[in-house]
């Protein structure tokens, strides 16, 4: 559950997944959008409201240790990457193979 104080964009929203970069100052959550947080939560910006992201069956949510690289995943759908923190979503990954996934990881590779 994510608790947000009342009165900004984020408050009162029903959340389907969250994760969170190493540090849990960088947050990516999902509510029929796409919800990015660099202040442990205090603020939220839609990342995704007037795209071809917006409105989808956003189910699950995964970061990497630096915040940077994000993944989310549309039930019964695709996977949209972001390479940018969250503020764009130019990726698709056709993954209706995948359907009855229950979650999604993502791994930093240090060492390339």
């Amino acid at each position: 559950m994510i608790v947000v104080s009342g009165g900004n964009a984020a408050s009162g929203i029903g959340w389907s997944g969250i994760a969170s970069d190493a540090t849990g100052s960088n947050l990516i959550a999902l509510a029929g959008d796409i919800w990015t947080s660099q202040d442990a939560g205090l603020s939220w910006t839609n990342q995704t409201a007037g795209t071809p992201a917006s409105g989808q069956g956003w189910l699950f949510a995964a970061s990497d240790a630096t915040g940077i690289n994000l993944v989310a995943a549309v039930n019964g759908g695709d996977l949209w990457t972001s390479t940018d923190s969250g503020t764009g979503y130019p990726s698709t990954t056709d993954s209706r193979a995948l359907l009855g996934s229950m979650s999604i990881t993502i791994s930093f590779d240090i060492a390339r």
